[in-house]
């Protein structure tokens, strides 16, 4: 009989696997297609093995994003605690990292960037409140734009510089995704001093929704 430290390895091995071949299989294939049943097939499991792990598509689905994401931090150069200390990280630097590997990353797989940034996953969880390392990157840019706006001393309100310095990074990324002449880092050093220039010396505007 097996103990119980060797089930729960082969948990955890087939949990990983699941997770693998789907994240194989958005990147072919794309996520709005995927089907659990084909993931479990791929993987030599059966599907109510797989549904031990996962009890749906959407379980899957958000595991998947979830490592995607992890897996993302660390390619964009990420090595710091989640989160970290105040002050410890060059915020700047992060971002202008985290955007150059999204503009690489789009060019080369497409419908993972798809995945982690405009899926109803992707976009549940940047509209939820808090810090957001459930997601690393996420986590990574939520933090370093925090930073950034505080060491500098930006005249402007968290959400708003938040969401014009991701629209910056995800634009860009999808200009590379498309193949535009003229997508590379330089526009999103380029757009992100001009957001700092900006506010700089222009009053906070306040949200004008309720």
């Amino acid at each position: 009989m097996s103990s119980g430290k060797d089930v729960d390895a082969r948990r955890t091995d087939t949990r990983a696997r699941l997770i693998d071949a789907t994240i194989d299989r958005i990147d072919r294939a794309g996520y709005a297609s995927l089907s659990a049943a084909d993931v479990a097939r791929a993987c030599g499991v059966s599907a109510p093995a797989m549904y031990k792990h996962f009890p749906d598509r959407d379980a899957l689905l958000l595991a998947a994003l979830r490592e995607l994401s992890t897996r993302a931090a660390a390619d964009a150069g990420w090595a710091g605690e989640a989160p970290p200390k105040a002050g410890r990280e060059d915020p700047h630097g992060t971002l202008l990292s985290v955007g150059a590997w999204m503009m690489r990353w789009a060019r080369d797989h497409p419908r993972l960037h798809d995945f982690l940034l405009h899926s109803p996953l992707a976009l549940r969880a940047s509209a939820e409140p808090g810090d957001g390392w459930e997601f690393p990157l996420l986590g990574v840019v939520r933090h370093s734009i925090e930073e950034l706006r505080g060491r500098l001393g930006l005249d402007v309100e968290p959400k708003r510089f938040l969401a014009l310095v991701w629209a910056t990074v995800e634009g860009a990324g999808a200009l590379a995704a498309r193949g535009v002449d003229g997508a590379d880092p330089g526009l999103l050093s380029d757009g992100l001093d001009a957001y700092i220039e900006h506010f700089s010396t222009t009053p906070a505007r306040k949200d004008p929704r309720p």
